[in-house]
């Protein structure tokens, strides 16, 4: 499966898409916010972050909220680092508008 399917799969489904490609799919969400859909929310996971830091970072965020808290968002693990300047996507309206930041 391909990855803009994988997120209307998730989408559609009303799950969260955890995902490692945090190199193209950033350019997907936002395609698929600008096409007027909305994810059931998105954590991008770098492949260099320790899995056990990966886990911890999910299963704290499954413990303290809800599902429907990240609709609509595009998270980095760990939530406590800002996320890559080139990666940073912003909400827009309705829309996923792709910033660097700095």
């Amino acid at each position: 499966m391909k990855d803009p399917e994988v997120l209307a799969l998730a989408a559609r489904e009303g799950r969260i898409l955890i995902s490692h490609d945090a190199g193209r799919m950033p350019g997907h969400i936002r395609r698929f916010g600008e096409a007027g859909n909305r994810t059931g929310g998105v954590f991008l996971i770098p492949q260099t972050l320790e899995i056990g830091v990966a886990i911890e970072e999910l299963l704290l965020i499954w413990l303290v909220s809800e599902a429907s808290e990240w609709e609509g968002r595009l998270e980095w693990l760990p939530l406590r680092e800002p996320p890559p300047e080139t990666c940073l996507l912003i909400r827009g309206g309705t829309k996923w508008v792709a910033r660097s930041a700095g």
